[in-house]
C-alpha cells in the first residue's frame, strides 16, 4: 500500500524566538499511512532563524533561503515549489504557533471524505507569548462561495488542502491584487470544490507584538476588525482580489458564479448598487460577527 504524502509549508522571517518549538510540534505530527515532510522557505531573515532550523537534524526538513517577498509572496513561492509534486495533502504553517497532537490527522480524516477539490480550516485556540489561554476564535458562519468575497473564514496556519485543490492553484495570481494567500485558497475552494470548517481547534495561535496578523474574540474582534479596515491601505482590496480571481478563473467558473462576481464588481462605484447587493443579491447569512464589519465597510466604499 502506497503511503500518503503530506507536505507542510512553513514560511519564516526573523522567527528565532519561536521557530524551534513550532518545527518540533510539526515534526511530532503523525498521519496513519502517511509520511509528513516539512518544506521551509526563509523570507530573508536577518536573525538566527536559519541557523536554528539547520541545527534541527531531521531528513524530513528541506530549507529554501529566499529574498524577502512578504507573507503572500513567500507562501505562493512555496506553493509553486510543490505545485508539480505528488503530494496528497499540503498544509500551511506559521513560525510562531504550536500544533497540538492530532492536528494533521484530523484534517486528513475529513479531507479523505471529499471527492473534489477541498480545503480544511479550523477554529483557533488563542494564547499569549507563554501559551496562556486567551480564548477561542471561530468563524461564526458556514463557509460559502457567496460570502467568500466579503469575509475570509480560512486562517492560513489551520489550512490543509488536497491534491485536487493544489492542481487548481497552478493559475498563479498577480500578488499585488490579492489580500492574503489563505483568502485565495478559500476563494478557489468555494468556487470549485468544498470548504470544511472545523469548530474544534488543534493549534495554539500565539498573539504577540510581532504577529503580522492577529485575532481577537467576541466584541473585541468586532472592534479590532473595524480598526483594521479603517486603517488598511485601499489597495489591494476585496474588489481588486475579485477582479484578479475573475481574470485567473473566469473561463472555468460555472455561469451563475461568474455572474455573481460580476455583480459584486459592478458595486465598485455606486453606494446604491452596494446596498442592493448586500440586501438583495447576497444570500442571507446566519452569522454576522465575522461579516458584519466587512458589510459595513463595503457599503461605505472601503473595500
Amino acid at each position: 500500500m502506497q503511503s500518503l504524502k503530506i507536505i507542510v509549508l512553513l514560511s519564516t522571517w526573523n522567527g528565532q524566538r519561536y521557530v524551534k518549538q513550532q518545527i518540533n510540534s510539526i515534526l511530532r505530527q503523525t498521519v496513519e499511512g502517511g509520511i509528513v515532510e516539512l518544506l521551509i522557505r526563509d523570507d530573508g531573515s536577518q536573525d538566527d532563524t536559519v541557523k536554528i532550523i539547520k541545527k534541527i537534524d531531521d531528513k524530513r526538513i528541506r530549507v529554501i533561503k529566499g529574498k524577502n517577498l512578504g507573507v503572500r509572496g513567500s507562501f505562493f513561492a512555496l506553493l509553486t515549489e510543490v505545485a508539480a509534486s505528488n503530494a496528497d495533502y499540503v498544509a500551511f504553517a506559521d513560525q510562531d504557533d504550536i500544533w497540538l497532537p492530532g492536528k494533521l490527522q484530523r484534517a486528513v480524516n475529513q479531507l479523505r471524505k471529499a471527492n473534489e477539490a477541498a480545503l480544511y480550516c479550523s477554529a483557533l485556540n488563542l494564547v499569549d507569548d507563554n501559551l496562556h489561554p486567551l480564548g477561542k476564535y471561530r468563524f461564526q458562519d458556514a463557509p460559502a462561495f457567496e460570502g467568500a468575497f466579503l469575509a475570509n473564514c480560512a486562517t492560513g496556519c489551520t489550512c490543509v488542502i488536497n491534491h485536487e485543490l493544489l492542481s487548481l492553484l497552478k493559475a498563479s495570481p498577480n500578488l499585488n491584487n490579492i489580500l492574503m494567500h489563505d483568502w485565495w485558497l478559500y476563494l478557489v475552494a468555494s468556487s470549485f470544490g468544498k470548504v470544511i470548517y472545523d469548530e474544534e481547534s488543534h493549534i495554539y495561535y500565539r498573539q504577540h507584538a510581532n504577529n503580522q496578523v492577529g485575532m481577537r474574540t467576541g466584541v473585541k474582534s468586532l472592534i479590532f476588525r473595524t480598526k483594521q479596515n479603517l486603517q488598511r491601505k485601499p489597495y489591494p482590496s476585496r474588489m481588486t482580489q475579485a477582479k484578479e480571481f475573475l481574470a485567473c478563473y473566469g473561463q472555468l467558473l460555472p455561469h451563475k458564479k461568474r455572474i455573481y462576481i460580476e455583480k459584486f464588481l459592478e458595486c465598485e462605484n455606486s453606494l446604491i448598487a452596494r446596498a442592493k447587493f448586500i440586501y438583495v443579491d447576497r444570500p442571507r447569512r446566519s452569522g454576522l460577527l465575522n461579516e458584519g464589519v466587512a458589510l459595513i465597510m463595503f457599503v461605505l466604499g472601503r473595500y
